[in-house]
């Protein structure tokens, strides 16, 4: 399974009926050490806690994000795109099983 970081997502960026999941989307596309990051309103990339330590640095991510959390019985994958630091297009799938 490995290591994951942690992403905050703001609820502008999330579609209708899972506005309110903003919080704990898990990605492999970043560092893998159990960071947190956050996608602020503007479409910026922060990393808000690196080894339990406290931060708000801004990361000029360039390239594709892809994170990912099961809600009820529905996995949700985005993929976002980041030029120069900035949130450029934000696309989802939607994949629903029982899970059981």
């Amino acid at each position: 399974m490995g290591l994951y970081d942690t992403i905050t997502i703001h609820s502008k960026w999330l579609p209708e009926g899972i506005k309110q999941h903003n919080e704990g989307w898990q990605s492999k596309d970043l560092e893998c050490l159990l960071n947190e990051y956050t996608i602020d309103v503007d479409g910026h990339v922060f990393l808000t806690e690196e080894c339990k330590r406290a931060l708000n640095v801004k990361i000029n991510y360039w390239g594709e994000l892809i994170f990912y959390k099961k809600i009820n019985d529905s996995l949700y994958r985005f993929t976002a795109n980041f030029i120069r630091g900035e949130l450029f297009s934000l696309n989802h799938k939607i994949t629903n099983n029982n899970w059981k």
